[in-house]
């Protein structure tokens, strides 16, 4: 049985339960308590559930049945009977995974790793102790201190800011405003909204004076709890598996940039992922599985980014062919994929409705 070391949170814990399998590990992770930060608006596809097998319920605070899309003079919807996505609690979902990986046989160690090194085995260091195995992986999260450390591959990444805060809108209903950069995002919960965004420079400017915005229509109240954190840009190149002699590193989650370029969603897809790391080729193993998948993501944010791009164009579009959306996946972006191809074979002259929002 070999030793291997897990750093990292929800995406760690998880990976963490399935080399437990076949290998002793320890999970070293710093935030197993009520006051731990989240960094995340919380959002995840019900089919993203399925697919990790997990049961939601324990962690739901609302459900949502469709999202609205809003340009500067445009709006467009997608509006089901069914749920689509939960607004979860995500210190309950984090705890959840991590008492899974402990009831596993994981052994759990409740302190921030500092620092590590590399000889024969790798070190990690803690604030009280030392852990040593020649199997390590990171699951840090966007924090890139022991990837620089390492001398690793870092990513990309955007800026994002969220405020807890009272906001008007439907109860079931996620709000999408597209910005040059990203979009920013209004997610119901209770009795509050999730209301954030997403950029590149600074994203609290941006933040404020889209909700000076919002004020001119619709009631926002006092900001209750503001969140921040990066969103790393997935690379298909970025290199998630190094050797350091006899030593094995691997990478998951967003300290892999395995996000969603899309929507910045990293929970399903570094989950996923994290499902393979007990295999003998990680790094062919998670790509197999949703490399395609993250890599168009990639080109659908490419395509939004583009400098030419007519917002209200592309908005008019989706609503001229808005049943090729209901059976799209938030995970899944080749299900868009087909469905739009299927639509070109019927309408070729959406050809010209393309370059009018293009040029």
């Amino acid at each position: 049985m070999h030793k291997t070391i897990v750093i990292g949170g929800v995406i760690g814990a998880y990976g963490a339960k399935f080399l437990a399998e076949n290998n002793e590990v320890t999970l070293i992770e710093e935030h197993k308590n009520e006051n731990q930060p989240v960094h995340c608006a919380g959002l995840i596809s019900k089919s993203g559930f399925e697919r990790l097998k997990i049961n939601p319920d324990k962690f739901i605070l609302n459900k949502v049945r469709g999202a609205k899309f809003f340009s500067q003079n445009t709006s467009f919807e997608i509006r089901t009977n069914d749920t689509k996505a939960y607004v979860i609690n995500r210190k309950m979902f984090d705890n959840e995974l991590l008492n899974s990986a402990i009831d596993s046989g994981v052994r759990f160690i409740n302190e921030r790793a500092i620092d590590i090194q590399v000889s024969e085995n790798f070190i990690v260091e803690t604030k009280s102790s030392e852990f040593r195995a020649k199997n390590l992986v990171m699951a840090t999260g966007a924090n890139y201190k022991l990837h620089r450390k390492l001398n690793l591959d870092v990513p990309k990444f955007l800026n994002a800011l969220q405020y807890e805060i009272f906001a008007e809108c439907e109860s079931d209903m996620v709000e999408l405003h597209l910005t040059k950069d990203f979009f920013a995002w209004i997610i119901p919960v209770m009795d509050y909204a999730r209301v954030g965004i997403a950029g590149y420079g600074n994203v609290k400017e941006k933040l404020d004076n889209f909700i000076k915005n919002l004020k001119q229509h619709r009631k926002v109240g006092e900001i209750l709890a503001r969140q921040a954190g990066l969103i790393p840009i997935y690379t298909p190149k970025f290199k998630t598996e190094y050797k350091f002699s006899d030593l094995n590193l691997r990478l998951a989650g967003d300290a892999a940039a395995q996000v969603k370029a899309t929507t910045g969603g990293g929970v399903v897809m570094g989950c996923l992922a994290a499902r393979h790391l007990a295999d003998k080729n990680y790094e062919n193993g998670w790509r197999m599985e949703i490399g395609n998948e993250l890599y168009l993501h990639l080109m659908f944010r490419k395509f939004l980014n583009r400098k030419s791009i007519k917002y209200d164009d592309m908005l008019m579009l989706a609503n001229k062919h808005k049943h090729i959306f209901y059976s799209a996946d938030m995970d899944i972006a080749s299900k868009l994929l087909k469905n739009l191809t299927a639509e070109f074979v019927r309408h070729p002259l959406m050809i010209t409705d393309i370059f009018k929002i293009l040029f």
